[in-house]
C-alpha cells in the first residue's frame, strides 16, 4: 500500500495506517497530534519521514532515546525502517514517552484494583494509545490473514510480539519504579513528618522552660518582697529602751525622792546606780531581740529555700513528663510508619503476583512469550526487602 495514497503497491507490503486520535492521551501534553504532525510536516517528504531526519523530530519532541532502544522501538512500529508515516512516528512517541521514569503516584492509585487495568482490558498497556494501536495491529494481521496475505500477517505478527514484549518489559519497570517511588514516598513523608513531631516537640519543650524560668522569678520577687517587709517590721520592733525591772524602777523612786529632799550627793550616788542596771537591762533586751531575729530570719530563710527547691521539682517532675510523652509519641508514629510500610510492601508483593499470574496466564494462551522463570518476582522481592 502507498502510504501516500492508499493504493496497494506490489513492491512493498501493505503497512497498516493508525488514526492519529487514538494517541490523544498521550502521557506528554505536547506528543499529541497537534504536538507532532507539524514537525513531521516540516522534515517528511513525499508524506513520509527519513529514518536519517528521525533524531532531529525526536530531539524537537524532547525525547533522546539510546541508539539501541530506538532502532528496537523503530522495528516494532514501522514496517519500513527507512521511513516512517505520521501514524507510526506517533506510536513510536508513545512507546518512548512510557519508557522515561513514572511520574508520583496520585492517591488514586493506592488501591490493587486501580493498579490493574490489565485484567479488565485484557491488555499491558494502560495508556489509551497503546491499547488502541494493539488493537488496531491485531486488526490488521486478522485482516491479513483473511485476504491471504501472510507475508504481511507475518510481518504485523512480529511488529505485534515486539510491541507486547516492548510493553511487557516496560510495564515490570513501570511497576518497580513506582514502587519504589511510593517506598521513598512514605519514607521521605515520614522524615518530615519527624522533623515536625521534633521541633514542635523542641517548641513545647521551650515553652514549659520560659514559663518555669517565668515562675522561678516571680518565686524570687515575691521573697525577696517579703523579705523586704520583714526587715522593715523587725526594724520598727527593735527596742529604744529596756523593759524596766523592779529594782530600776525603786531606785528610780529613791533617786527622785531624795532629790526632794535636798539630799543631792545621795540621789547622784543613786542615780549612777541606776543608769549601770539600765545599761545593763538595755543589754539584755537587744540580746533577747537579736537572738528572736535570729531565729525568725532562720524560719524565714528555710521557708525560701524550700519554697524554691519545691519549685524545682516541679519543674523537673513536668520536664521528666514531656520527655516521656515525646518519646512515646515517637515511638508509636514510629511503629505507624512500619505499620504502614508493611501494608504497601505487602501490597505490592501482590500485585507483583497479580501481574506475574497475568503474563503467565498470557504466556499459557500463547499471546506472549512467558517471562524468564521467576525472576520478575524474585527482583521486585529483593527491592522491596
Amino acid at each position: 500500500m502507498d502510504r501516500s495514497t492508499g493504493e496497494t503497491s506490489t513492491s512493498q507490503p501493505t503497512t497498516l495506517r493508525v488514526s492519529a486520535e487514538s494517541f490523544v492521551h498521550l502521557r506528554r501534553a505536547h506528543l499529541d497530534e497537534s504536538g507532532v504532525k507539524p514537525i513531521f510536516e516540516e522534515h517528511a517528504q513525499d508524506g513520509l519521514l527519513p529514518a536519517e531526519k528521525l533524531r532531529t523530530v525526536l530531539d524537537l519532541l524532547d525525547l533522546c532515546p539510546r541508539d539501541d532502544e530506538l532502532n528496537r522501538l523503530v522495528k516494532t512500529c514501522a514496517a519500513d525502517e527507512n521511513f516512517l508515516s505520521v501514524d507510526e512516528l506517533l506510536a513510536l512517541c508513545v512507546l518512548l514517552s512510557v519508557q522515561s521514569p513514572s511520574a508520583p503516584v496520585s492517591p488514586s492509585r493506592k488501591f490493587l484494583t486501580q493498579r490493574r487495568p490489565y485484567m479488565e482490558s485484557g491488555y499491558l498497556g494502560h495508556e489509551e494509545a497503546i491499547v488502541s494501536y494493539i488493537a488496531k495491529l491485531q486488526e490488521h494481521k486478522k485482516k491479513c490473514e483473511r485476504e491471504s496475505r501472510y507475508t504481511e500477517a507475518q510481518a504485523a505478527a512480529g511488529r505485534l510480539h515486539e510491541l507486547k514484549t516492548t510493553e511487557a518489559e516496560r510495564r515490570c519497570q513501570d511497576m518497580l519504579e513506582r514502587h519504589r517511588a511510593e517506598l521513598k514516598e512514605v519514607d521521605q513523608a515520614f522524615l518530615e513528618e519527624r522533623t515536625q513531631l521534633n521541633r514542635m516537640w523542641d517548641l513545647r519543650i521551650q515553652h514549659f522552660e520560659a514559663d518555669f524560668e517565668k515562675q522561678v522569678e516571680k518565686l524570687k520577687t515575691q521573697q525577696f518582697q517579703e523579705s523586704q517587709e520583714f526587715w522593715l517590721e523587725q526594724g520598727r520592733r527593735r527596742p529604744v529602751r529596756p523593759k524596766y525591772s523592779r529594782d530600776l524602777l525603786n531606785k528610780r523612786k529613791i533617786e527622785e525622792y531624795l532629790a526632794k529632799q535636798g539630799e543631792y550627793t545621795r540621789a547622784h550616788a543613786v542615780k549612777e546606780a541606776a543608769d549601770s542596771m539600765e545599761t545593763a537591762e538595755m543589754q539584755t533586751t537587744i540580746a533577747a531581740f537579736e537572738a528572736e531575729l535570729r531565729l525568725k530570719e532562720h524560719k524565714l530563710v528555710n521557708k525560701h529555700q524550700q519554697e524554691m527547691e519545691a519549685m524545682i521539682q516541679r519543674g523537673a517532675r513536668g520536664r521528666a513528663e514531656l520527655e516521656i510523652q515525646r518519646v512515646e509519641e515517637t515511638e508509636r508514629r514510629g511503629q505507624r510508619f512500619k505499620n504502614v510500610v508493611s501494608e504497601l510492601q505487602n501490597l505490592q508483593k501482590l500485585e507483583v503476583v497479580h501481574l506475574e499470574n497475568f503474563l503467565e496466564s498470557q504466556a499459557q494462551a500463547g499471546k506472549r512469550d512467558p517471562l524468564p522463570e521467576s525472576s520478575f518476582r524474585r527482583h521486585a522481592t529483593i527491592h522491596n526487602f
